[in-house]
């Protein structure tokens, strides 16, 4: 005869559905979040409204970095975006590092 098939209590199995379902939500609330900011940041640039665009942007990696960690794709991409703005006003020394670090 095979193995016994190892059983969980119920509530140990609800907890942790529960669990992972909180963590998604929380999860996208964030995305959502981040998507905002880098939205808005893009509608400042576009209205030529550069620092306040900075502000925006620095918000935005600032979350990414917070709720996903410092190697995380969103803040290689919150990075990316920082150093465009940088770039795009000709302050190159500045751009230079966030592309290296979004790297």
């Amino acid at each position: 005869m095979g193995k016994p098939i190892k059983t969980y209590p119920l509530s140990l199995i609800i907890i942790l559905i529960t669990f992972l379902i909180t963590f998604f939500l929380y999860s996208c609330g964030t995305i959502n979040q981040w998507t905002k900011l880098n939205m808005q940041a893009l509608t400042l640039v576009q209205e030529e409204q550069y620092s306040e665009a900075e502000k925006v942007a620095k918000e935005a990696l600032q979350l990414a970095e917070i709720k996903f960690g410092p190697d995380d794709p969103f803040v290689a991409n919150s990075l990316n975006n920082l150093a465009n703005l940088y770039y795009s006003q000709g302050k190159y020394f500045e751009a230079e590092p966030l592309y290296m670090r979004s790297l």
